[in-house]
Formats: C-alpha cells, sequence, structure tokens
C-alpha cells in the first residue's frame, strides 16, 4: 500500500490483491504479481484508488447537492422532452386515422371563424411559386401546431411549405407532405387528365382562368384524386365523368367539396 498527502487529505492507492480478493480488511494479499484486476478498497474492491480524509469528505460535501439539483434537472428535461415526442405522435396519428378530412385545403376558402394562424397559413401555401393544379396542399392547426399535408410532384415545394409556415410564428411545423415518385407514365396521365377536364368549356370558363385553379389533379401509380372545391354537385359529377375518359387509368377518387356545404 502506498499513501501520499495532497492538501490535507490522505490518497490511498492499494495494490492489486491475488486471486481477485482481499486477504483481509484492508490489507493486500502477498506477492507481487496478481492474477485479478481488482484492488483493495477496505471492505469493498473496485477499480481505481481510494480517495480518503477530511478535504475529501468537504469535496463530497459540497458535490452532493449538486449531484442531486444536475440529476432533477435532467429528470424534468427528459420527462418534458417525452411529452413532446408523445403528442406529436398522437396529433399525427390523429390525423392518420382521419385520413385528412378534418384538414383545410390551401386553396379553398376558410370558414368564417377560423383561427388567425390557418388564415395567415393558406396565405403563405396558396403564393408559393411552385404551387400548381398537380398537387395538393393541405394543412391541420392544433393550438400552436401546424401539421402540413398532401402531395406534391416538385421536392423544393415540400421544404418551401414548411419554411413559409414556421414565419407565421407557431411553436412547432410538422412536414408530413408526400413527395410523389417520379414516373414517366403518371407525367403523361396528368397532361392527359388536364386536357380531359380544363378542355372542357363547361369546366374551363368556370375555374381555369385563375390565379390558382381550384381543380387539382393528384397521380400517383396510375390512381387518380381530384382535389379542391366547384360551385355544385352538377360541376363535381362532371369533372369526375371527364376524368374517367383517359385511358391507362386505375381509379378516378373524386375528393371535391361544393361551396357552401
Amino acid at each position: 500500500m502506498q499513501s501520499a498527502k495532497a492538501g490535507g487529505s490522505k490518497i490511498v492507492v492499494r495494490q492489486p490483491c491475488a486471486r481477485g480478493k482481499c486477504a483481509g480488511e484492508g490489507t493486500p494479499a502477498a506477492g507481487n504479481s496478481c492474477a485479478g484486476r481488482k484492488i483493495c478498497m477496505g471492505n469493498s474492491s473496485t477499480y481505481g484508488p481510494q480517495l480518503t480524509g477530511p478535504g475529501f469528505a468537504r469535496i463530497r460535501t459540497l458535490a452532493d447537492p449538486l449531484h442531486k439539483t444536475f440529476r432533477e434537472d435532467f429528470t424534468s428535461v427528459k420527462n418534458s422532452t417525452i411529452a413532446t415526442v408523445l403528442g406529436s405522435i398522437l396529433i399525427c396519428t390523429s390525423l392518420d386515422a382521419q385520413h385528412g378530412k378534418e384538414h383545410n385545403d390551401a386553396f379553398v376558402p376558410g370558414q368564417a371563424g377560423e383561427t388567425n394562424i390557418a388564415r395567415e397559413v393558406r396565405h403563405q401555401l396558396v403564393t408559393l411559386p411552385y404551387y400548381g393544379i398537380f398537387g395538393d396542399l393541405a394543412f391541420l392547426v392544433t393550438g400552436s401546431v401546424v401539421i402540413l399535408v398532401g402531395q406534391v410532384v416538385n421536392p423544393t415545394l415540400k421544404s418551401d411549405a414548411e419554411n413559409v409556415t414556421k414565419r407565421v410564428g407557431v411553436q412547432q411545423v410538422i412536414n408530413k407532405i408526400e413527395v410523389l415518385p417520379p414516373s414517366p407514365t403518371d407525367n403523361q396521365i396528368r397532361v392527359a387528365e388536364y386536357h380531359a377536364i380544363y378542355g372542357d368549356p363547361a369546366i374551363s370558363t368556370r375555374y381555369a382562368f385563375r390565379a390558382l385553379p381550384s381543380i387539382h389533379i393528384v397521380v400517383k401509380g396510375g390512381n387518380v384524386t381530384l382535389e379542391g372545391v366547384v360551385a355544385n354537385d352538377g360541376d363535381k359529377s362532371l369533372v369526375n365523368a371527364r376524368a374517367n375518359t383517359v385511358p391507362n387509368v386505375f381509379s378516378v377518387t373524386n375528393n371535391l367539396q361544393v361551396e357552401g356545404s
């Protein structure tokens, strides 16, 4: 055993014990070599020197409250982080269960009593430069959290939508917008659907000549989804009929809303 003074405190460094255990309490085993790697520490064995003396006792007295405070603060932060993550998961799960039925389409006029946040998010989304009729942007406002949903062809549109929404000053933006995979076949269907729908004079004269036409055509894997708003049920049926005239389309889902309904 070796000992040294350090500021009124004694550092005791005990030699390794033979066969990995103490020969006696506080007494190292005989022999210069040790088969084990443990060090005698009085009533226990551990890896490293034992620090004893009044100086180290005072250090521990000062450090224990700090350690307790750090542990409590760390626990508080950890619990807060877990609560935030769980809250986000619950919001996203709720939105998936609703399948978007409670979301707000960006290009559809909002209700009279919608919040300032919803109104501002809508304005930011519809003014995006790459937002056209082959994409669908929508959102859901829950308190100070905004969830972005929809499907877009241009990947830039997804990131741009998130960036402009953050400018509104919300606490959190959850971006669930899907970027549609590149597909020459889907591109052909998009063009064909555009001509079939907006090529009809009864439709084009009412909906085509706008900064952002209100009938959007979303194509994924040969399946067509119609999103947006029309004036009446007759126009909704007409658009659906025109969309079904395009060849090589597997299905047409008509999610068009009627104004005032």
